[in-house]
């Protein structure tokens, strides 16, 4: 959950840099390493790099963020049924709930042909 939360502000604390030379633009992260640009705050937690293991265009993968809903919601269930650790629960119901918000505030595209859509990747700005 902590590298969850520093990944929800990535622009302001991120500490992972990642650089590789001498190959082609989706093998490395951009802007010297530290990836796209994104704005901090949404909800929604940076990814460097795709399941693909092409570098992410815009930072914040959309099906990542869901899957992260899923299995904080199972993590609240262990918390509070298993480890009887209400701390935990509600810490990990409070991220579940603002990457979900995350995600349908800012994680959802118009299309023309579709109407609504959940978009691939998304970097905070529209």
């Amino acid at each position: 959950m902590e590298v969850f939360r520093t990944e929800q502000y990535h622009e302001e604390k991120f500490p992972y840099y990642f650089i590789r030379r001498d190959t082609y633009f989706k093998d490395t992260l951009s802007r010297n390493g530290k990836g796209a640009l994104v704005k901090s705050g949404i909800g929604m937690t940076w990814s460097g790099f795709r399941p693909s293991d092409d570098a992410c265009i815009y930072g914040y993968l959309v099906p990542s963020n869901m899957f992260a809903v899923v299995v904080l919601g199972y993590l609240e269930g262990i918390a509070e049924e298993i480890l009887k650790d209400t701390d935990m629960k509600n810490k990990a119901e409070k991220l579940k709930n603002e990457i979900y918000e995350g995600i349908e505030s800012y994680g959802i595209t118009r299309t023309r042909e579709f109407g609504n859509a959940y978009a691939y990747e998304r970097d905070g700005y529209g």
